[in-house]
């Protein structure tokens, strides 16, 4: 599991310059996404960030989050229906499903996350947020070579990160 590191930058420029930096450091297992906010057009960013995904994972979470309570919910439906029609096999079966949606939340709840809407603001004003998904042995050398040669990039947080797929 990888870690993920947010920075919040002014422009699509300083973002280019950070990703050339630190793929220039030699750290060419990082994978970069970028979110934008409605005023920044796609044409508008250097071509080099126009094929980088946008964070695709954060939403496949979001979907199998909701796809989750919607499971928890119909089995908890179910359970009543099993209530009142005394069948122990419908019962047990929607115990079993509400277990297991309750274990799977509980476990994505524990681990941290970075709200993405609280750089909404920000974005409205045509700033970039970097999201960079990196082995966790990289994090403080990454964290401390954006300080030290981008001071214009705000540090943005730490969460976990499952990797999908290639860069």
């Amino acid at each position: 599991m990888d870690r993920r590191l947010y920075f919040l930058i002014p422009d699509a420029e300083h973002c280019m310059c950070v990703i050339n930096d630190l793929r220039s450091a030699g750290k060419q297992s990082l994978r970069f996404h970028i979110k934008t906010g409605s005023s920044l057009d796609a044409a508008d960013l250097p071509a080099e960030l126009q094929d980088i995904h946008g964070d695709w994972p954060h939403q496949l979470e979001r979907i199998l989050w909701n796809t989750n309570l919607g499971v928890f919910f119909a089995a908890l439906f179910v359970l009543f229906i099993g209530l009142l029609t005394s069948s122990v096999l419908t019962i047990a079966g929607s115990l079993a499903v509400m277990l297991v949606t309750f274990l799977a939340g509980l476990a994505v709840t524990l681990l941290p996350d970075v709200p993405i809407h609280e750089f909404e603001q920000a974005l409205r004003h045509r700033e970039v947020l970097l999201m960079v998904d990196t082995p966790m042995k990289n994090v403080a050398s990454i964290e401390q070579r954006v300080h030290r040669y981008h001071p214009e990039a705000v540090a943005g947080g730490v969460s976990w990160n499952w990797r999908f797929g290639g860069t």
